[in-house]
């Protein structure tokens, strides 16, 4: 029920822009036919699609951030993602003694976040070490 009275102001919310969209085009209008020059005109119609282009790359963007924010599948994964924040140096056998699983159960969720894109493994196997990849170097494309 509160979804729908919450529709409805957004509706009526739209419609009122909408209308004074329309009021201001009107204005406009008369400005330029009594200043007998288009030029009014043009400029409100250029910011008024600045206005919506404006709109559509922040919707764009809302969700391509969302396409990138991947929910870890279960919780073991999620405590191997958490034990990496802490301590990204330790190798597979001292992930699986800190978490209580097996070496290839750690390989099989390493696997998934860095297919998910939220780690990646700097330097040897030997010696790297296992970098948290932000959201931010996530959409800039950072680690592809």
């Amino acid at each position: 029920m509160r979804t729908d009275r919450l529709q409805q102001v957004l509706s009526l919310k739209e419609a009122y822009e909408q209308s004074m969209n329309l009021v201001k085009t009107h204005a406009t209008l008369i400005d330029a036919r009594e200043q007998e020059t288009l030029l009014p005109f043009y400029e409100f119609m250029f910011d008024e699609h600045i206005r919506n282009i404006r709109k559509e790359i922040e919707v764009y963007k809302k969700s391509q951030a969302a396409d990138l924010i991947k929910p870890v599948s279960d919780p073991i994964t999620e405590r191997l993602y958490q034990a990496i924040l802490k301590n990204n140096k330790l190798n597979y056998a001292e992930y699986g003694a800190l978490l209580g699983v097996s070496e290839a159960t750690i390989k099989r969720r390493l696997a998934e976040l860095r297919k998910a894109g939220m780690i990646v493994r700097m330097g040897s196997n030997k010696s790297g070490y296992w970098e948290v990849v932000s959201l931010e170097d996530r959409k800039r494309g950072r680690y592809e």
